[in-house]
């Protein structure tokens, strides 16, 4: 069994990297927001050699099409080791 953990701009710091083998990190939310700490989060689990993917968190009253490309669109080249997750 592997233990991952969940970042995002709520995840207290320093981040405990060591008790994890892999992170999600979330990088967006419905058509506009971009968590704030999404790329320091990304460098920080690349720096700490924790695999990552990021996740976006989906909002059943925004249209499903402008949520995907707003993720994709914010991920750019970021798209992590893992795949990316709603």
């Amino acid at each position: 069994m592997l233990f991952g953990i969940d970042i995002s701009h709520f995840t207290p710091t320093p981040i405990k990297w060591l008790i994890s083998s892999f992170a999600f990190i979330k990088a967006t939310e419905g058509i506009s927001l971009l968590d704030k700490q999404f790329s320091y989060n990304w460098k920080d689990a690349r720096f700490h050699k924790i695999p990552w993917g990021a996740y976006h968190v989906y909002h059943p009253n925004h249209d499903p099409i402008e949520q995907a490309e707003f993720f994709v669109d914010s991920l750019g080249i970021n798209i992590g080791d893992l795949p990316p997750t709603i």
